[in-house]
């Protein structure tokens, strides 16, 4: 760890023109890794059911794009979120 710092600390200073392009490589690659982050995140809900004591089925969901998650809700219930969300995103 002590190497590192003193690597960093011992580094020169870039010329102007250098300057410019190291910034611009590194907003390439901010951009770059924002990108594959968005993209790798499951933007698709996720659904499950169980099962309460009578055997009834209740549904849960939570959708990672809004951070919103339902839980003991019918069969009806979540058709209507689902239909709605895909309805809302067209």
């Amino acid at each position: 760890m002590k190497l590192a710092l003193q690597w960093f600390t011992q580094s020169k200073q870039p010329a102007t023109g250098d300057r410019t392009q190291l910034s611009l490589m590194g907003w390439v690659e901010q951009a770059s890794q924002f990108l594959v982050e968005r993209l790798m995140t499951d933007a698709e809900p996720r659904v499950w059911y169980t099962s309460d004591a009578d055997g009834c089925l209740l549904w849960h969901a939570y959708d990672p794009v809004t951070g919103r998650s339902f839980t003991d809700v019918s069969e009806a219930e979540m058709r209507a979120w689902i239909e709605q969300r895909y309805t809302a995103a067209c």
